[in-house]
């Protein structure tokens, strides 16, 4: 596959398996792009939030379908979120960016965010950076 330039990914989502998802296309991009932007909006920002990231819980249709993911993911040693988002950092070309909107209707402020976040920004700022992707992934 021919190197992208820059790729966006936007979580929007708080529930583990869509957490994964997005990490998982995030960690990937970080070894086959240039740069990568990982965006933080409103539903995805209790995840990005210090202490959090290991307490979340799956999406309600994945429950239906499976109520054992969380065992599952525990059995398989598979990698956690938050280790996930430290290799991400690691290789030099991601920055994480969270939503000011949502840092503000829900009360946090930038010191309860993980250590791992870049920046705070607004809507017109994740825009200019979508519009200024190569490819842009939202979860």
């Amino acid at each position: 596959m021919s190197k992208a330039k820059k790729i966006a990914i936007c979580i929007n989502s708080s529930a583990l398996d869509q957490v994964y998802s997005g990490l998982i296309m995030a960690a990937t991009a970080v070894t086959m792009a240039d740069h990568v932007d990982l965006c933080v909006a409103m539903g995805g920002i209790n995840a990005f939030v210090k202490g959090r990231m290991e307490k979340l819980d799956i999406a309600s249709e994945l429950t239906a379908m499976d109520g054992d993911f969380k065992k599952r993911v525990a059995d398989t040693n598979y990698v956690k979120p938050h280790d996930l988002v430290k290799s991400m950092k690691e290789s030099g070309n991601c920055k994480i960016h969270v939503c000011q909107p949502a840092i503000d209707l829900f009360g946090y402020t930038r010191a309860d965010l993980i250590a791992e976040v870049d920046d705070v920004l607004g809507a017109a700022a994740a825009l200019d950076i979508s519009l200024s992707a190569d490819l842009v992934l939202v979860y």
